[in-house]
């Protein structure tokens, strides 16, 4: 009973016009993102991209993600206009879909969507740094919760709505053009959407001292340190097998965009249902044991795709592994808040978004250019095949090494 009422003044702690338009500018950045982020690999490869070249878009994504968020981290903490910032990248990022429709090879795509993608990871730390400092700290973990609540319930009606409409689009490339503009119209009510939040001001403590200051923080925070020692290791193994995905699904079972939007539904439902849950399991037994089971049990999809590589299986698999993911998401977000202090959370976001995106660039890049060059020996689907089991062991192993880090310092307290 004690805790019910300790969620529910912390919630009251919260003013309730401010949480409406964090949702709704979730919601609109959901929608974009649905509509074109889980089409983006089969548009690259309907432009006739080799392994090579997969595994260079999905290293380029990931890299343009986050080599700039050291930067755009401690220009939020420094000059404390968050809101600016969120602003902006949204807007700039959205009008990039115009340059994406115009693509006619994969390097075209993967210029355009790298472009995207630094312009984007501009209003990460600063968005993350924004709603945390909106909530008190008995309802940080409830709060990351229903915002991937909202966001999975975006992703999922938009991602839906864009293979519906699909079907009744121009063949080839042109089933991509109204999803794609309608991402554009949703990322610019986004940004409109960031204007009336209020931004709460937190004491700057050392942070006038420069960057040295924070970079010194962060080499004293050990659970934050471990945190990112430990996922970084295991995102270089994750990634290996992401261009071998894409390569799977568009190349050898052939999936037209309504049925990866198929697959991307049934993932989204039941992520969706599982959210109603994760805020309390996480809040209640810490975000270490979800965290840890989490990022072990993400080593079955990779086997999946070696050894069933068949629609209806993958499809099933991935739903009933989108529970722990679900958790996963919801932990991961609430040890980052956890874990930094308010005055320079956006400067530590940054360095674990760093640190995870170069891990994420190095692994795509890998996996692809190793594909490619054991395909002159063995076969592009033996190849493929080969490095998703490499993948699988390496997220096992380094999965398990996820119950060393530290539980978060607000969960001690």
């Amino acid at each position: 009973m004690s805790g019910i009422m300790e969620r529910r003044n912390s919630r009251e702690n919260v003013d309730g016009k401010t949480l409406k338009l964090v949702y709704a500018r979730t919601l609109s950045t959901a929608f974009s993102s649905g509509l074109s982020a889980p089409f983006f690999g089969l548009f690259e490869a309907r432009l006739g991209a080799s392994p090579a070249e997969l595994g260079a878009f999905h290293s380029m994504l990931n890299l343009f993600s986050n080599i700039a968020q050291l930067l755009w981290g401690y220009l939020s903490d420094k000059f404390m206009r968050k809101k600016l910032i969120v602003f902006l990248s949204t807007l700039t990022s959205s009008l990039i879909f115009i340059l994406i429709l115009s693509s006619k090879t994969p390097l075209d795509f993967i210029a355009y969507a790298s472009l995207q993608a630094i312009i984007a990871s501009a209003g990460q730390p600063a968005w993350l740094a924004l709603v945390g400092n909106l909530a008190p700290p008995s309802y940080v973990g409830t709060l990351a919760s229903t915002l991937n609540l909202w966001n999975e319930v975006g992703v999922l009606a938009s991602t839906f709505a864009a293979g519906v409409l699909a079907e009744f689009s121009a063949d080839g490339l042109g089933e991509f053009t109204l999803p794609f503009l309608l991402a554009l119209a949703f990322g610019i009510l986004a940004s409109l959407l960031v204007i009336p939040i209020p931004e709460v001001r937190v004491k700057s403590g050392n942070f006038h001292l420069g960057f040295k200051f924070v970079l010194k923080d962060i080499a004293h925070n050990e659970a934050f340190l471990k945190f990112i020692a430990v996922s970084t290791a295991y995102g270089i193994f994750m990634s290996l097998a992401w261009p071998m995905f894409t390569y799977v699904v568009a190349n050898e079972l052939g999936l037209e965009l309504f049925e990866i939007a198929i697959l991307n539904v049934g993932q989204g439902i039941v992520r969706t249902l599982t959210q109603i849950y994760a805020g309390r399991l996480i809040d209640h037994y810490g975000r270490k044991p979800f965290i840890a089971y989490g990022r072990i049990l993400l080593t079955f999809f990779t086997l999946v795709y070696a050894f069933f590589p068949d629609f209806t299986i993958i499809l099933a698999v991935s739903m009933f592994l989108s529970i722990p993911v679900a958790l996963l998401n919801t932990a991961i977000l609430a040890y980052l808040i956890d874990v930094t202090p308010p005055e320079v959370r956006g400067s530590y976001t940054a360095v674990y978004n760093l640190s995870i995106g170069l891990a994420f660039s190095i692994g795509s890049m890998v996996g692809g250019i190793f594909a490619q060059l054991l395909s002159v020996f063995l076969g592009e689907s033996e190849a493929v095949k080969l490095v998703l089991i490499a993948s699988g062991v390496g997220r096992f192993i380094f999965g398990i090494l996820h119950f060393k880090i530290s539980e978060s310092r607000r969960m001690n307290e």
